[in-house]
């Protein structure tokens, strides 16, 4: 997740990170840019190909809404890319996550490959989406629980023990879901 208010440089920072994963896994990486609405699309493209050329970025990376990039088909109940048929994306950064609703963002991970890297960028202050949920704002504000944070794990050599990583808050022995008290509603 990416997060900050208007000016701070998250398109800016989502540019560098593809340059690098570019670099890491060469040529080829497939990226998937997409943004709830059309304009944020176009602002998410635009961005992005201003600074292909000084990052080696793959020329002509295009974005889309999240309904084009989940293949909406008209007079249809469910999206051409869904569970049983997933996304072809290496790397899916999703900007203005903060207008997604959390039924598209549902269907967006059900539609994402388990090995895909999936970025979430936006203000989670601002630009709240029309339908139910405020995701990237409940993402953001959703507490760690746990001794360790798996994102700062380094990978441990095969004779050494892996770290304990806690499912539920020490407090309260008899929950299993993972969350402190009251906070997954």
């Amino acid at each position: 997740m990416i997060a900050g208010g208007p000016g701070t440089g998250k398109t800016h920072t989502v540019a560098r990170i593809l340059a690098l994963l570019e670099t890491m896994e060469g040529p080829g990486l497939r990226i998937g840019l997409a943004a709830p609405t059309g304009k944020a699309a176009a602002r998410l493209q635009e961005s992005v190909r201003e600074q292909e050329s000084e990052l080696t970025l793959p020329p002509g990376l295009t974005a889309m809404t999240l309904h084009r990039m989940l293949g909406w088909q008209r007079g249809r109940t469910r999206f051409r890319y869904h569970a049983d048929n997933h996304l072809p994306y290496d790397v899916i950064v999703v900007d203005e996550t903060s207008m997604v609703s959390l039924t598209m963002m549902c269907r967006l991970l059900e539609a994402v490959r388990p090995d895909t890297r999936l970025v979430l960028v936006g203000d989670p202050d601002q630009l709240a989406s029309v339908d139910a949920g405020a995701v990237l704002a409940d993402l953001i504000a959703r507490p760690v629980s746990g001794d360790v944070n798996p994102v700062f794990i380094r990978p441990q050599r095969a004779t050494s023990k892996p770290p304990v990583i806690r499912t539920r808050p020490p407090s309260d022995p008899s929950n299993t879901t993972g969350c402190g008290a009251g906070s997954c509603g």
